[in-house]
């Protein structure tokens, strides 16, 4: 998926920036196809993400290091030091240390209609 995918996928891809649920120096985000669903680390042993409805309010807060003007990196404000990450199949996981597949780009995304 990328920039020029249907916007079905776009959608199911998008998220809402909002205050974070543990942090609101830091962000949460909501699913925007699906209201009221969050993405979330997996539990501390676990690397993954998920989008969820049963939050866990620190691990679906992530805490913005800007790396340049347009690209940020995210880490769980679980206390576990892991950051957002693209493996190199393109699969979104958690890894402990920051690295250039931890850089998120910042894009409008889909048109916000409000």
């Amino acid at each position: 998926m990328g920039q020029n995918s249907g916007f079905e996928d776009r959608l199911d891809a998008s998220f809402v920036v909002q205050p974070g649920l543990s942090d609101d120096s830091c962000v949460s985000f909501q699913s925007a196809a699906y209201p009221g669903m969050y993405l979330q680390a997996a539990a501390a042993s676990g690397g993954g993400v998920i989008r969820t409805m049963n939050t866990v309010a620190n691990r679906a807060t992530w805490c913005v290091t800007h790396a340049s003007s347009t690209q940020v990196r995210l880490q769980v404000a679980d206390g576990t030091g892991r950051w957002l990450e693209n493996d190199i199949l393109g699969s979104v996981t958690l890894r402990t240390a920051s690295s250039n597949n931890g850089l998120w780009r910042l894009d409008r995304g889909l048109a916000d209609p409000q």
